[in-house]
């Protein structure tokens, strides 16, 4: 049998030339290496899935607006103060847990993508000596309008904050920071989960249900209510899943949410929820989050629903002087006058020759940093490897 070269050099028999032919080939080798997930999604949708994927998409429906607020205690966990270097000032031992009193306010503009995440932590003293030490406060805003990504720290709501910090940290998109884990619930309460369709995010609060992703694995009593327990398939590029609990006597509400890591048998995260009837749907009344190293315990003290919100609130205006450091002027720069951060440009300040290197500057800086350090070592690996085979040799 004659062959040609293929660009590569590979021989190419002649009777692969064959369009037909070729194009059979090559649709079954594509047949036989497709994956494993994709037989398991094309399984019949199990009834009860339907049902509580309808739900979902009816709470979708009903929300335009929400506003949240909460309240409650958080602790960090043994040890983890001692490592995390936000928290070494307190001076801690491994044998520490620290509690702290939390707040959470959010803002959800489900038709326009907006959000606005207020997230204060007041860290108290240690448990085991009554709570002598000064707390820490800490106060942040996050926000997206619809096509910025800002970070707001109130200088007046962070006494402990250092003069030289940024106040306003403007991004670029896409808004990744902008919905936290202790927001969840405020998810939970629109039905939303992230799926197969996307990932939640601050740009894109509507996505519509998957329920070709989830498995009944059975029935049980959870709080006071009867709920289907469900499990998906693993995420995409992650041999991960999630568990939900659904409570399908409250509107297919999501009651408990764990989310597995690979081949670990523990859940990386857990969140428990409970709801109360609110504008003919439930809306979340406490919340619990559970996470390495840390736990927090919200109770919901306000949940308004398709309330007009006010423009304002996915707005941040400063006063003279305030410290912004901004990805579109790639610098650090005091505000020149008080306004809207959007509408501040940097000025000829010389006052902070640190905003004239640019946050350019400190990025290349990293990377050429990193690409050393990926050099050397693979410098060590090739050596390890070089010296492995000349002990093989005979």
């Amino acid at each position: 049998m004659t062959t040609t070269r293929w660009p590569l050099g590979i021989p190419q028999p002649r009777w692969t030339g064959r369009p037909g032919l070729r194009w059979a080939l090559l649709a079954g080798l594509a047949w036989t290496m497709a994956p494993r997930a994709q037989a398991q999604q094309a399984e019949p949708i199990d009834p009860v899935v339907q049902e509580i994927a309808r739900l979902w998409e009816k709470r979708q429906r009903l929300f335009r607006t929400a506003i949240f607020k909460a309240k409650g205690k958080g602790v960090l966990h043994a040890g983890y103060c001692s490592t995390d270097e936000e928290y070494k000032h307190l001076h801690p031992t491994p044998a520490q847990d620290f509690v702290y009193d939390a707040q959470v306010v959010l803002y959800l503009d489900f038709e326009r993508n907006r959000v606005r995440t207020e997230l204060a932590m007041a860290l108290c003293g240690n448990l085991e000596d009554g709570g002598s030490r000064e707390p820490k406060v800490s106060h942040e805003i996050y926000i997206w309008d619809g096509a910025h990504c800002i970070t707001y720290v109130p200088p007046e709501k962070n006494p402990s904050m250092y003069s030289w910090e940024s106040h306003v940290y403007i991004l670029q998109p896409p808004p990744v920071d902008v919905l936290q884990m202790p927001t969840e619930f405020g998810m939970y309460a629109a039905g939303l989960l992230s799926n197969r369709h996307g990932i939640v995010r601050a740009d894109k609060l509507r996505v519509p249900p998957d329920p070709g992703i989830y498995r009944v694995l059975g029935r049980s009593k959870y709080q006071d209510g009867e709920c289907v327990v469900l499990r998906s398939l693993p995420h995409d590029n992650d041999p991960g899943w999630d568990e939900l609990w659904v409570d399908v006597e409250r509107d297919s509400a999501i009651v408990r949410h764990s989310c597995y890591s690979g081949s670990n048998k523990r859940p990386f995260w857990t969140t428990e929820t409970s709801y109360r009837p609110l504008a003919g749907t439930w809306v979340p009344r406490e919340y619990h989050l559970s996470w390495p190293g840390q736990d927090i315990h919200l109770r919901v003290t306000e949940c308004t629903v398709n309330a007009e919100l006010d423009p304002e609130l996915f707005r941040v205006r400063v006063e003279r002087g305030t410290r912004i450091q901004s990805a579109h002027f790639d610098r650090i720069f005091a505000a020149p006058h008080a306004g809207d951060v959007l509408q501040l440009e940097p000025g000829d300040d010389e006052s902070m020759p640190e905003g004239r290197a640019g946050a350019g500057h400190v990025f290349w800086v990293t990377a050429v940093v990193l690409a050393a350090l990926v050099a050397r070592a693979a410098w060590g690996l090739h050596k390890r490897m070089r010296n492995r085979s000349r002990r093989a040799a005979p």
